[in-house]
């Protein structure tokens, strides 16, 4: 199920009058500007619109290494990749490899067609045929002659070598200094993440109810609710959380449903 979190929209607060039992509701409205609004790379604002991004990026390396880190292809030697896949959904799919040149790929068996430098980048990529992807673990073979780079591990034994011509794999001995760690390669999917997040600054609600009170009529924090109105895509739900004071508390509605 896709999720979107956001924060501070539309809230109603308690007022009342001491000594009496009597409680209204005061409409504050937020006044939103899309422009304040802060995303992660899930999410982001589109047309004046807050959406989740059309694309996710799956990566188990850290993004840091030294440039003789490396895996040299060649002959019988094979480089594998994999990369699991809960949601394998997409309308386009694309595998990058840093220094990347001079080799061939085969995503879960099929040979896939050759790749294409990045401008001014060493990023070489596949555009891979979404209909080879799979639920569950994907596995891309490097074959030829050319070299990847090696970094540590975000998540382990997703990269291996083969020196027999793929008989065999080693996930634990990688390039020339038989170290361990993954092989810089990346697939990027065009499909929507599992969550996005948005934040909006900060609003003081009491400054927006009225901090002075009127006919002694005070504005307290009780019984705050959020209220939203969205269009929610079948499967996928919206959930708010705001901040009072130094606590974070949930709001328990959810809207699920909607076309």
């Amino acid at each position: 199920m896709r999720k979107f979190i956001i924060f501070f929209l539309l809230f109603f607060a308690t007022t009342g009058t001491i000594g009496q039992e009597r409680f209204v509701m005061k409409k504050i409205v937020i006044p939103i500007d899309l422009n304040d609004w802060k995303t992660d790379f899930s999410a982001c604002v589109k047309d004046n619109i807050l959406t989740l991004r059309n694309s996710v990026l799956y990566q188990d390396e850290e993004g840091r290494t030294h440039y003789t880190n490396t895996e040299k292809i060649t002959g019988g030697i094979l480089a594998k990749k994999q990369f699991f896949l809960e949601n394998n959904l997409c309308s386009q799919a694309w595998l990058l490899a840093y220094r990347g040149a001079g080799l061939d790929l085969y995503c879960n068996g099929k040979r896939i067609e050759k790749s294409r430098r990045l401008p001014s980048t060493a990023w070489h990529i596949w555009e891979i045929p979404p209909d080879l992807l799979k639920k569950g673990i994907n596995e891309f073979v490097f074959s030829g002659n050319g070299v990847l780079l090696i970094e540590p591990s975000l998540y382990p034994n997703r990269s291996a070598r083969s020196m027999d011509g793929g008989k065999t794999w080693d996930f634990d001995h990688l390039g020339t200094n038989n170290g361990n760690g993954e092989y810089v390669v990346r697939l990027r999917l065009k499909q929507f993440p599992e969550k996005g997040v948005a934040t909006s600054k900060i609003y003081d609600l009491l400054r927006l109810a009225g901090q002075s009170p009127v006919n002694g009529v005070f504005i307290s924090a009780e019984n705050i609710r959020l209220i939203c109105q969205s269009l929610s895509p079948l499967g996928t739900s919206l959930s708010f959380q705001y901040r009072t004071g130094d606590s974070m508390f949930f709001e328990p509605e959810k809207w699920t449903e909607g076309i």
